[in-house]
């Protein structure tokens, strides 16, 4: 690497451009609900056990919050366990 020149690199962004995407007009204006998006492998090391446990504990203050899981990985068996073990199948969806 120490012989790369800075015109030589390319950086890409792991994200989304926000100012592309608008949320529908149509949502409600109510401020305690959110729609989340979780679009990863499903491994540990991507950090969702500790959403869905994050979640668990803050959903009773937001009762309209939502998850969405979009992913498959060795892991994907153990996490639909933990999201029903925390009672997040009403607000989780994988």
């Amino acid at each position: 690497m120490a012989d790369l020149q800075d015109d030589q690199i390319v950086r890409i962004p792991n994200g989304v451009g926000l100012g592309r995407f608008s949320p529908p007009r149509t949502l409600s204006e109510d401020k305690t609900c959110y729609r989340l998006l979780f679009l990863e492998r499903l491994d540990p090391h991507e950090g969702l056990f500790m959403l869905l446990e994050g979640l668990a504990e803050v959903a009773p203050r937001f009762p309209g919050t939502w998850l969405l899981i979009a992913g498959d990985g060795a892991r994907a068996a153990a996490l639909h366990a933990l999201a029903a073990g925390l009672g997040l199948t009403a607000g989780s969806s994988f």
